[in-house]
């Protein structure tokens, strides 16, 4: 697991994002999606938002060297999260 990257994906203002980082404690690298492309591609785009905002579901995904999803979870509830027991299985697996 040492060449493990961990990024997230957000289209959200950069500022917002550094705040939401240092609130958190979070040491990982954001990548920008402002169109949501990136988004849409990977099916997670949320087009049922009651207030038509461009919003994801909250997702979790691990990716192979080679680009392939290896893990994929999708949730309604953004409060929701994958058990660390279950990332740290895949990513061992890899």
């Amino acid at each position: 697991m040492t060449d493990t990257v961990v990024w997230a994906i957000a289209h959200d203002e950069p500022d917002k994002l550094r705040e939401l980082r240092d609130a958190q404690g979070a040491d990982l690298t954001f990548l920008m999606d402002p169109g949501a492309d990136t988004i849409r591609q990977y099916g997670i785009f949320n087009d049922a938002d009651s207030r038509g905002r461009e919003i994801p579901h909250p997702a979790t995904l691990v990716i192979d060297k080679g680009g392939i999803v290896r893990y994929l979870r999708i949730d309604e509830d953004y409060r929701e999260r994958p058990p660390v027991s279950d990332l740290l299985e895949v990513l061992r697996g890899l």
